[in-house]
């Protein structure tokens, strides 16, 4: 049941394969914030990560809920790692004393959590 559960995530995050998807380092050039409706005319918040490394500029996006706003969490210009699998990146120098967000759900996680207390999942 997970993995179906993980191929669903991968199509909504436009992710047709496992060979396009790799960890990627950079810099954030570029975060927007738009507003979606899916088939059933529900709204959804879309965030696009535009990262650029030495030689290459990918972009990714995050659909979630239409409260969700990421853009106070990162600054541009700021190093970031993209995981494979996950459509929200991290921040490359994580400091435990400040929020951080959960690349799983996009909840900010309190400091001193190891855990999203929202979707039990694991900090990067």
């Amino acid at each position: 049941m997970a993995a179906a559960a993980d191929i669903q995530r991968r199509k909504q995050a436009g992710i047709r394969r496992l060979g396009n998807d790799r960890t990627f380092k950079g810099r954030l050039v570029e975060i927007k914030r738009t507003e979606k409706s899916n088939s059933y005319g529900r709204k959804h918040a879309c965030h696009r990560f535009t990262i650029r490394s030495a030689f290459k500029e990918k972009i990714f996006e995050h659909i979630g809920y239409i409260e969700l706003n990421l853009l106070p969490y990162y600054e541009i210009g700021e190093k970031v790692i993209h995981h494979a699998g996950y459509s929200i990146p991290t921040k490359a120098q994580k400091d435990p004393e400040i929020l951080r967000v959960c690349i799983e759900c996009g909840e900010m996680i309190p400091k001193g959590r190891c855990t999203c207390a929202y979707c039990g999942s694991g900090v990067r």
